[in-house]
């Protein structure tokens, strides 16, 4: 359709010779105002607006356009901004953080206290600054968007736009030289089937507020796909209920991948998507996933007391759908795809479960792990299908606290594993009821920093982990780790090679070093810092490597202590050795001695799934020489850096630390700490 036959309004010009808005009196600035009425009034449902301003020498706030009571654009310095928006890790060469923003005005009935709704980009990411740019605002459905020389922001509205009748709409500031309106909004883009990524170690999605949340991984006909919940904000979005959506990525053989259309997007106002699983029904990849409706409605709005009450009368959970319900849907869900990249939504909710976590059985059936809605392990014969509790103990009992929900089964060599959120690990030999090992209560969970990890198989019986990392709220970079397996059916971790960045030449720093030893790191702040570490005859084997600063002090610091088995990532110490931090296991056993961190209701700092400061038990591989590998994989977009480490090739741990640009990597023991030699620095591969 052509954009003319959307066009219903006005496009105003600018009257030539604008001088720069801080050089001109207020009487002048409003000489030059221009505005003209709206006349009918838009369908309140969606539009798209497009302004062209100057977008160069911010110096103040200037508002460029007004529409009362719908919407309102504007230019000004960075500063207070908060929601997430990530604008301070953007700035010019002289300091200065220029954003634009537009807000968009909305109203339910639902929630009148969700009036306004703010996108914006930071305007250092563009590629010019001079002259006029061209500014596309977008209102349609389920999404309130930006775009402007290639940037985009977006957040997920809810309710209407209420146009004034007459309202006038107004070009408030000189920058601004023409906008035009059409309704309904004009259509987005097709998203390519398949787009190279080119880095998916550390990956986040495009967008200076965009991040990886909760990870679902799955292996079919040959693919190792990820699909994961993309955040913006750190869950700041949608009025703070979220507004996530499946994003999906995938390799044939861990080196080359592909981003794909999303898997699970958000069409309707009341969607925001909670985790899942994908799934193989049929010889159809599918994906599970929730709808955490009720972040939106109130429960009795939605299918959950329908699902309920045909529960308590049939003892199954049966299947709900537009035709047989009015009500807003809520609970599991699904898509299906018949090529492992376009899905299709079912729109039948299938269970309460918002967090689902199902798997396709050898004889056709389904199972499924509920959690957040409706605990337990549940069977169906088919999809859609009804559901029937198999198992109402199910997930097992932990000291470590673990979720209900989130649960990520996989099998391995004939031993069943479930991991539970942030903290649970069990072991099985059969995968029955009653038979799991809680692995995580003795100390031997494999949890490295991140948050809610899953596993799925992979070519040449492989298992491949996957996770987000936290330390800047909900929702980081995507982590990717290959399982290790020893006899007794505990678990270690490294690195998966393919998705090492690739690296420049190695040079050799030093062939031996000792305490107090320093080796400068490339100018880019990325680097893999690699070297063999040996306990000596009757030391305790304790060594840091601290990645500092250009000021040489701050900085973090990775502690090895081979004598009790133990890695931490912590800040660096001045004069000395950070002190020894407690592991998860030891967290929650001071929890519930009934520390006073506790009882404040908080999660303990040093807990991993911060993904900061924290301390792994029961590492292997340091009784005798082992290979250390660091990575410092510098992040403007997260005005820091990503600092993982590679133990023995056996276990791993991964930090996010903002602040940090490394010039430096220092060696520190206690006196009698771990030998080193041949320590070699490459600088990773540019971008």
């Amino acid at each position: 359709m052509k954009v003319q036959s959307f066009f219903w309004g006005i496009a105003l010009a600018l009257a030539a010779g604008l001088a720069a808005a801080e050089a001109q009196t207020q009487s002048a600035l409003d000489a030059q105002r221009r505005s003209a009425p709206l006349g009918s009034v838009p369908d309140a449902a969606g539009f798209t607006l497009r302004l062209t301003a100057d977008l160069s020498g911010v110096k103040e706030r200037d508002a460029l356009l007004e529409i009362p009571g719908a919407v309102e654009v504007w230019v000004r310095p960075e500063g207070g901004s908060g929601g997430g928006q990530n604008y301070g890790a953007f700035r010019a060469a002289d300091g200065s953080c220029p954003v634009l923003e537009a807000k968009v005005f909305v109203h339910s009935p639902e929630h009148p206290e969700w009036k306004e709704m703010t996108v914006g980009v930071p305007l250092a990411q563009l590629a010019r600054r001079d002259g006029a740019q061209e500014i596309e605002l977008r209102f349609a459905g389920a999404r309130w968007q930006m775009r402007v020389g290639g940037l985009y922001d977006e957040d997920f509205p809810f309710g209407r736009v209420q146009w004034e009748t007459n309202a006038v709409w107004a070009l408030r500031s000189p920058r601004a030289a023409s906008a035009a309106l059409w309704t309904p909004p004009l259509p987005d883009a097709p998203c390519p089937a398949a787009r190279p990524v080119r880095q998916v170690q550390y990956f986040t999605p495009e967008g200076h507020n965009s991040w990886v949340g909760d990870v679902a991984t799955g292996f079919h006909d040959g693919r190792y796909h990820v699909f994961y919940l993309i955040d913006r904000r750190h869950h700041s979005s949608k009025f703070g209920k979220g507004g996530h959506y499946f994003a999906h990525l995938s390799s044939p053989d861990l080196k080359h991948w592909f981003e794909h259309p999303p898997a699970a997007d958000l069409d309707e106002q009341w969607e925001t998507i909670g985790t899942g699983t994908p799934f193989v029904h049929d010889g159809k990849l599918c994906l599970a996933y929730g709808l955490h409706t009720t972040r939106l409605y109130p429960y009795e709005k939605t299918t959950l007391p329908e699902m309920q009450a045909y529960f308590k009368k049939t003892g199954r959970f049966g299947v709900f759908t537009r035709e047989n319900s009015s009500a807003v849907p809520a609970g599991m869900t699904y898509a299906v795809s018949d090529d492992g990249v376009v899905f299709r939504k079912s729109h039948a909710m299938v269970h309460p479960s918002e967090n689902p976590t199902v798997y396709g059985q050898p004889d056709g059936s389904l199972i499924l792990y509920g959690g957040y809605g409706a605990d337990g392990l549940w069977q169906a014969a088919s999809l859609p299908g009804e559901w029937s509790c198999v198992d109402k103990l199910f997930p097992p009992k932990s000291s470590m606290e673990p979720t209900t929900e989130c649960q990520c089964a996989f099998e391995w060599d004939g031993r069943h594993y479930l991991m539970g959120g942030f903290s649970g690990l069990w072991c099985s030999p059969s995968g029955k009821g009653g038979t799991y090992v809680d692995l995580a209560g003795q100390g031997k969970d494999i949890y490295d920093g991140l948050g809610v990890p899953m596993v799925a198989a992979f070519t040449g019986n492989r298992r491949i982990l996957a996770g987000w990392l936290g330390g800047q709220g909900w929702g980081g970079h995507l982590v990717l780790r290959e399982l290790v397996q020893y006899d007794d059916g505990t678990l270690g971790l490294k690195w998966p090679e393919e998705v090492v960045p690739p690296c420049g030449p190695a040079k050799t720093v030093a062939e031996s070093a000792a305490p107090g030893a320093s080796f400068v790191l490339p100018e880019s702040g990325r680097a893999l810092l690699a070297f063999t570490a040996a306990p000596g005859a009757g030391t305790n084997g304790v060594l840091a490597v601290r990645l500092l600063n250009a000021d040489g002090k701050t900085g973090c610091e990775l502690q090895l202590d081979a004598a009790r088995g133990r890695a931490q990532w912590s800040d660096a110490a001045e004069g000395g050795l950070a002190k020894a931090l407690p592991s998860g296991r030891e967290i929650l056993e001071a929890k519930h001695a009934g520390e006073a961190w506790a009882a404040k209701g908080t999660r303990h700092p040093d807990f991993h799934s911060h993904g900061r400061n924290f301390c792994i038990e029961n590492v292997r591989g340091m009784d005798k020489p082992f290979a250390v590998r660091i990575i410092v994989y510098r992040d403007p977009k997260m005005a820091g850096s990503v600092v993982d480490a590679e133990i023995a090739g056996q276990r791993t741990l991964v930090s996010c630390r903002p602040g940090l640009l490394a010039t430096r990597a220092a060696l520190a023991a206690d006196g009698t700490g771990l030998r080193v030699s041949d320590v070699k620095v490459s600088e990773l591969a540019g971008e």
